[in-house]
């Protein structure tokens, strides 16, 4: 793999979003089966001490599979500089430029159980009686995701996109999800940029849709201008770190979110 494919040599922008996840209908993400006296058949998965947790993988694979279907793209060949992967057989496999943590519940979750059946085929009989936990619904789910030199424009596309199709229950989270589960809610609480500069230039091939591209970063007095098109509004300034930090608008951020998929979409029906 030449130097040029390296990814993430440098870092021009680092983007990090913490976000809220709230069930609104009984949640599963399950551990395998219960292997102790007393535990359900089904498990969830937890922490050591006892919270729920979203993993970070399964959102992951959410937003790659659903923006490779609503944009009608290859999610291996398209997505692979953005959710990493092969590009071609010649070459090494990429990182990520997309990194999903998981999401914890921000208290111990205690023991809840419901009794499923299923069906025998066959016969149309019950073909037997299992117990599965789950977390009720109403309960909030903390967590980032971090974007290393993708733009500031594609990933609040990604954000705006995904964030819309699970709040319309279109795509939902875990298992049983034919049995009325996983139904969730993505809320942004805040989005940071770091930058090396005030002014970043760079080329990269990091993008959901199109090829290689220029991405031109200047931050004025009060906003991100990205390829002089995109405008965040910044709310709040903190240069101490060891690169620039910037706290933008979740609406700016939301707005230009908004405009960047209606661009995917237009090149997808074109």
């Amino acid at each position: 793999m030449s130097n040029s494919s390296i990814y993430f040599k440098t870092y021009y922008i680092i983007t990090k979003i913490s976000a809220k996840i709230t069930n609104l209908s009984p949640l599963r993400i399950g551990a395998g089966k219960g292997q102790k006296i007393g535990e359900p058949d089904l498990p969830i998965l937890r922490t050591p001490d006892g919270h729920a947790v979203i993993p970070g993988s399964s959102l992951k694979g959410i937003v790659r599979n659903n923006l490779a279907r609503f944009l009608m793209l290859d999610a291996d060949k398209d997505l692979s500089y953005a959710f990493g992967g092969n590009i071609n057989e010649e070459d090494m496999p990429i990182g990520s430029s997309l990194i999903f943590n998981d999401f914890v519940s921000n208290k111990i979750i205690d023991t809840y159980e419901r009794s499923h059946i299923r069906i025998d085929l066959a016969t149309g009989g019950v073909k037997n009686l299992f117990q599965v936990e789950y977390v009720p619904q109403g309960n909030e789910f903390y967590g980032s995701i971090v974007g290393r030199n993708i733009s500031i424009s594609d990933i609040s596309g990604i954000i705006y996109m995904i964030s819309n199709l699970l709040n319309l229950g279109i795509i939902r989270v875990g298992g049983f999800k034919s049995r009325g589960y996983g139904i969730v809610k993505l809320d942004v609480d805040n989005v940071q940029i770091l930058l090396p500069t005030a002014n970043v230039k760079y080329k990269t091939k990091i993008r959901i849709k199109g090829g290689e591209r220029e991405i031109n970063i200047i931050v004025n007095q009060n906003e991100i201008v990205e390829n002089n098109k995109y405008r965040f509004k910044i709310e709040k300034v903190d240069n101490n770190l060891f690169m620039n930090s910037y706290i933008l608008n979740n609406e700016s951020f939301n707005s230009v979110g908004m405009e960047v998929v209606k661009e995917w979409q237009e090149t997808t029906h074109a």
